[in-house]
């Protein structure tokens, strides 16, 4: 049988989601990411495309990269930016594009079955 569980929820403090809001990692390259970062230290590229933080011949792929992510995250939630909720939930959402709507669910699943 199907598992469908709740997760644990990190979510912007309201005032700052604005602020976050980013493009997908995987439609920028680096130097977009850069511009479209510029001086937000709040942009969510500066954890999914954290290389821009780096020098530029970084690899993107370079250990370093992963460790200056987490670090953007954590002090994110250190700072308050992020909340992290103290119980598991589900989370409901809806995408608004021209004139398709698209609401969904988002929780945990197992791939086992």
């Amino acid at each position: 049988m199907a598992q469908f569980t709740p997760f644990t929820v990190i979510r912007p403090k309201a005032e700052y989601a604005a602020a976050l809001c980013a493009p997908p990692y995987d439609v920028v390259d680096r130097q977009e990411a850069a511009r479209l970062a510029g001086d937000n230290p709040y942009s969510f590229l500066r954890v999914s495309r954290s290389e821009i933080e780096l020098p530029e011949e970084t690899n993107p792929y370079a250990e370093a990269v992963y460790e200056r992510a987490r670090d953007n995250l954590l002090r994110w939630l250190d700072e308050g930016i992020l909340i992290r909720e103290p119980q598991d939930r589900y989370m409901i959402y809806r995408q608004i594009s021209g004139k398709h709507v698209q609401t969904g669910v988002v929780g945990c699943a197992g791939i086992s079955d």
